[in-house]
């Protein structure tokens, strides 16, 4: 079985270039990001959902890198 890390919404907005956490928010609203699971009451965001998320605005603009 492979755990996947969980990550808050502050090292979320960290791994998306320092979105504030308020826009991590927002995509979660806007169904971009899946949303969160909530582990003692923290709301966290799996890894693999989030390398989804990055994947996906890749393909929206032609899978080119940086």
């Amino acid at each position: 079985m492979i755990i996947d890390a969980l990550l808050n919404y502050s090292e979320v907005a960290r791994r998306l270039g320092g979105i504030s956490e308020k826009s991590v928010r927002r995509l979660i609203a806007k169904g971009d990001l899946s949303q969160p699971v909530k582990i003692l009451s923290v709301p966290t965001i799996p890894e693999s959902e989030l390398a989804k998320y990055i994947e996906t605005q890749k393909e929206k603009r032609g899978g080119k890198s940086l």
